[in-house]
Order: structure tokens, then C-alpha cells, then sequence
């Protein structure tokens, strides 16, 4: 079911519950998500908020993504998506839903909104989320749920992006087990363009309008070209990916010579993947021609090519609704002193587990960094990334697609020995890993939460845990997973990380032994 006009929301609702019209209101519940992507700029990610109905509700505006309402005593609903920018990115305040005890009413405002009904209560919802998301984006092991690697997140900048050091990451990148290595800002001539102010809007303006060889491969830092690297990557089984700033100008009137570039470094130089920054929208036009641009290179690429929609900037972007087909480049958090983005495991842990309420975690870009880089930044907090176990560190975000935001080559072999063991363990299983629904579970983390993630097999009766214990005081903890898993009594497998795990008329009960640790565990 989908919407394009404001309708009255009832008539739909009593159908999914069986009740007539007339049914007091007294066991709905509105749910809202806001949502904030402009990540440079904000911590926390996702806002909820809720209202339970009563008939004489006088009516309220809500600006929001994503909106459910749900009759509470049969556990059945109607979850709608809104399909553009997050409120914060909109070019006007317009709200999306109006409701009141009695009715309520979608607006369109221009965006496609989908209506979903669902039954089976909160988990119910949360499958309808991703199936609607899934028809959009399918999850493809060629291009989903792969590790990549992206050397900007070590703040080196422009000073290793050339051929040599490429080539020597491409080694490092090979030894960890990365799938993607992606080469950030610096390998094209536009990169060698002067900004015309060192900061302000028109920093943004050298990526509009530029001169026709704009994207080639620097000669300077690339004299056998791009073709060089990928060919290289080819040899030891990793994709290549480049970072590309889309030309915005007159509401991206350019998109389709900027899709024609992509597509012919697509057909000559072997690259897949491309994480699009710099792109900002300020109008319909603009958010149609950006659609335009994505959907055209995706479908001339039979799927071929995949996208990183980079949200992070401080400017409005389609962000994660706005472009469905696309992933998600979510945050730049950085290990050096006087940060204004640290980088601590525990929070974009809880942006994932926040995210994954109603974001399909397979489109999601999460970074897991070097911890001993910088080390001495994080002064005695507990919670700094040298004091997780380096695996543990590393587990927080294989739910979704994991960055690996270093240079590989500076990581130390203590490190990569940690990980290697769990990154083969994940290849092995992620298929069935990301197959399931993924759903958030424990307690939102917050750096002493008991928290984690499952991931449900299509027929209920299987599937996998991963369970973090952040800095809580307890050993053990009892997961209720009945609204998954049922009455499932069974002898988990663990398969990483450390601790015991028991599964009995689905209650998991898992010890593990050391706070900032982890086990993953398969039914």
C-alpha cells in the first residue's frame, strides 16, 4: 500500500484490526522517528517519541520519517515511511502526518510515502520495514555487508593518496581480509582545483562546474592511472571504490554527465564502488534530479555499481530515506587530540543499534578503527578504544556494513592477529548473518548497557546473537528473545568472542567475563 495524497488513515486501521470505525482509540500508540543525518555535526541519530490516543486528542502536527501506529491489544498497525530527506535536510517545514484521537492524516509534500500494514507487534513492524526497504535495495552478497577500507579516517589526507602507498594498502587491506578498498578525495585532477575561500559555502563550488578531464586520475599522484590499482586490487580479490563530489549547481541540472562519468570508470577502470560526498540538495528539483542521477547508474550497471550516500556533511543530503537503492557512509569519527568527532566504539555502536530500529543495517557504513592509534588521546577514559579487546572492537559493527577507517598498514600485527580469526568467522556465516532480520536487542547502548543484536531466520526457528557487555557491573545477563524466537530451547553455538551462552524457551542467558567484551552465538 503507498500514498501520494493526504488520506485519512482509519479506514485502513480497522480493516488490519478487525474493528469497525467507530472502536475507541484508547490502545493506539503513535510512534514517530526523526531522524539526523548531517552527522558532522550530530552524535545522536535518531529521536522517538509517543502518544497514546484518547478520543477528544485535539490534533497534532508531526514532522517525521517514520510513523507508526499500532493497536497495542492486538499487536497489529500501519507503519509509514516517508521517502525524502530527513526533517533537518527539508527545504521547508511542512509536517508529514496530522493525527488526533479519531484519524490521521499523511501528507505527501511532494515525496513518495509507503504504507505499511504489519501484525505481530513491534517485530512485526520491524519486518515490514525491511521488506519494504529490501524491494528497494535487495541484499546482494556481491555488494552488501562487505568490509572496506578507506585510509581517510587516519587524517592523513591528500599525503598517501598516490600510487605507491596505494599499492602498499592494497597489501595491508589483502592481509586483514578487507572486500573493498576505497581510495577517498585526492586521486583526481579536481582535487588539485583552489578553493576559493579556505572555508564557507563556495569551499563546496570547486566540485561544480569543473573542466571536462576533472575526474581523471591525477597524473601527478596516479601516472598509470586508476587502471593501475584496480587491476592490482583484481589480483588479490578486493573491489576498488573511489570517493566522487557530484556537481550540485542549478539543482544538479548536471546529473546525467555526472552518472555518464561514473559509469565509463565503471566500464574502463573496473571500479564498483563510489561513495558520493559533497552533495548537497536544497529543492525538489534538486532531490529528483539527485534521484535521477543514482537510479541511472544503477540501472545502466545492471546493479553492478554500489553506492555510499555520504550523510556526514553539514548540509542538507537525500539521507537515509532519500535514496532507498543506496547505502549509507553514516559518520567521520577520528582518533587525534582535540577532536570535535572522537571516535569511541560504544557510540557508534549505539547509533547502529538506534539506526537499526528502522534502517536495514546492511546499508549502513559503520567505521571500527585502529585502537592503539593515538592511544594517549583518550587520557584515562574507560571507555577509549585501546581498552576494548581488539576483536570486541571490531564486532560492534559487523551487524552492518563495516569500514575499517585506517590506514591497514599502520595497524600493528597484535591488532590484525585479533582480528583476522573473527573476520573469517564473519565470511563464513555473514551470508546467513544478513539473510535474517536483524533486530537491536538489550538495552540501548550507552557505554554500561547489557546490548547486542539478533538475527532471525525467515522461519523464526534459528538464527544467530551478538551480545556486548559495555561496562556493566554484572557477569551475566537474560535476553527475553520469545518476540523472535518463541519457545526455542537450544544449545548455542558460540562461534566468537568470549563467554557461555544457554537458550531455554527463548530466554538467552550469557556470562561473559570481562566488561568491553562480546560473544556471538548461532542457534
Amino acid at each position: 500500500m503507498a500514498m501520494k495524497k493526504s488520506a485519512a488513515f482509519l479506514f485502513a486501521l480497522a480493516l488490519i484490526c478487525g474493528a469497525s470505525l467507530g472502536a475507541a482509540p484508547v490502545h493506539r500508540l503513535v510512534t514517530a522517528w526523526r531522524f539526523a543525518d548531517q552527522t558532522d555535526g550530530h552524535n545522536e541519530l535518531v529521536q522517538k517519541s509517543e502518544w497514546l490516543l484518547m478520543d477528544n486528542d485535539n490534533p497534532v502536527d508531526v514532522r517525521a520519517n517514520v510513523l507508526d501506529v499500532a493497536d497495542l491489544l492486538c499487536g497489529t498497525g500501519v507503519v509509514y515511511v516517508v521517502e525524502g530527506p530527513v526533517t533537518i535536510s527539508r527545504w521547508d517545514d511542512k509536517p508529514d502526518f496530522t493525527f488526533s484521537g479519531t484519524a490521521l492524516v499523511v501528507h505527501s509534500n511532494g515525496f513518495h510515502v509507503a504504507a505499511l500494514p504489519y501484525s505481530g507487534g513491534a517485530f512485526g513492524r520491524l519486518r515490514a520495514l525491511r521488506v519494504h526497504s529490501r524491494r528497494h535495495h535487495p541484499y546482494d552478497p556481491r555488494r552488501d555487508g562487505l568490509m572496506m577500507s578507506n585510509t581517510w579516517g587516519d587524517r592523513n589526507g591528500f599525503v598517501r593518496i598516490n600510487a605507491q602507498d596505494m599499492l602498499r594498502e592494497l597489501d595491508a587491506a589483502a592481509s586483514l581480509g578487507v572486500d573493498v578498498m576505497q581510495i577517498d578525495a585526492g586521486w583526481a585532477n579536481v582535487n588539485e582545483i583552489p578553493r576559493e575561500r579556505a572555508t564557507g559555502s563556495l569551499e563546496w563550488e570547486r566540485f561544480w562546474n569543473p573542466p571536462e578531464d576533472a575526474w581523471a586520475a591525477s597524473g601527478k599522484r596516479f601516472p598509470k592511472g586508476i587502471k593501475e590499482i584496480s587491476m592490482a586490487a583484481k589480483e588479490k580479490g578486493i573491489a576498488l571504490g573511489l570517493w566522487f563530489a557530484p556537481d550540485c549547481a542549478n539543482d544538479a541540472a548536471a546529473w546525467r554527465r555526472d552518472a555518464d562519468i561514473l559509469l565509463n570508470l565503471w566500464r574502463r577502470e573496473g571500479v564498483r564502488f563510489f561513495k558520493t560526498d559533497f552533495m548537497s540538495v536544497y529543492s525538489k528539483r534538486g532531490f529528483d534530479n539527485e534521484r535521477a542521477f543514482f537510479d541511472a547508474v544503477l540501472d545502466e550497471s545492471s546493479g553492478d555499481v554500489a553506492f555510499d550516500l555520504d550523510v556526514t556533511g553539514n548540509v542538507p543530503r537525500l539521507g537515509y530515506f532519500g535514496a532507498p537503492r543506496c547505502g549509507l557512509f553514516v559518520e567521520n569519527r577520528y582518533a587525534r587530540k582535540g577532536e570535535r568527532r572522537p571516535y569511541y566504539p560504544h557510540r557508534t555502536l549505539r547509533n547502529l543499534w538506534t539506526l537499526s530500529e528502522t534502517v536495514d543495517p546492511i546499508r549502513l557504513r559503520m567505521e571500527f578503527m585502529n585502537p592503539l592509534r593515538k592511544a594517549e588521546t583518550y587520557g584515562d577514559s574507560p571507555l577509549a578504544p585501546s581498552k576494548w579487546p581488539a576483536d570486541a572492537l571490531l564486532a560492534t559493527v559487523l551487524t552492518s556494513s563495516p569500514l575499517a577507517w585506517m590506514d591497514c598498514v599502520d595497524v600493528k600485527e597484535e591488532t590484525l592477529a585479533a582480528w583476522r580469526p573473527l573476520v573469517a568467522t564473519w565470511k563464513r556465516v555473514r551470508e546467513d548473518w544478513y539473510s535474517g532480520t536483524i533486530v537491536p536487542i538489550g538495552a540501548r547502548p550507552d557505554g554500561l548497557s547489557w546490548t547486542g543484536f539478533a538475527s532471525v531466520s525467515e522461519n523464526g526457528r534459528g538464527g544467530f546473537a551478538l551480545v556486548f557487555r559495555e561496562l556493566s557491573k554484572d557477569n551475566d545477563h537474560v535476553f527475553d528473545l520469545r518476540p523472535y524466537f518463541g519457545d526455542l530451547t537450544a544449545a548455542p553455538e558460540v562461534i566468537a568472542g568470549r563467554g557461555t551462552a544457554v537458550m531455554k524457551n527463548g530466554h538467552l542467558s550469557v556470562n561473559v567475563p570481562a566488561e568491553l567484551d562480546f560473544i556471538w552465538v548461532r542457534f
